[in-house]
């Protein structure tokens, strides 16, 4: 799967010949929050300007985390030429 452009994260996600992908973008309130994929720290959701992270096909473990905020973990299943979008808010602890 072709993005057609080089995000400056790419080098954590090796594309490699043979294999689907697929992706996700995030749209989290807060921005400064972390996102992990498969327990790998990826980066801050505001680094990725709603561009879609590059996902090998299958599934994968989603995990959003900021601080004074609740975690939020999911699995999320990526098909070749899919993009799956995520907007959501952290919400407050309590």
């Amino acid at each position: 799967f072709d993005y057609g452009w080089a995000p400056s994260y790419a080098y954590r996600f090796p594309m490699r010949q043979g294999i689907g992908y697929g992706g996700m973008s995030f749209l989290i309130d807060p921005d400064e929050a972390a996102v992990y994929v498969d327990g790998q720290f990826i980066g801050i959701a505001r680094d990725f300007n709603g561009q879609p992270v590059p996902l090998a096909a299958g599934m994968h473990r989603i995990g959003l985390q900021a601080e004074g905020r609740d975690p939020v973990m999911f699995d999320v299943s990526v098909r070749p030429g899919q993009v799956i979008p995520y907007r959501g808010s952290l919400t407050w602890y309590r």
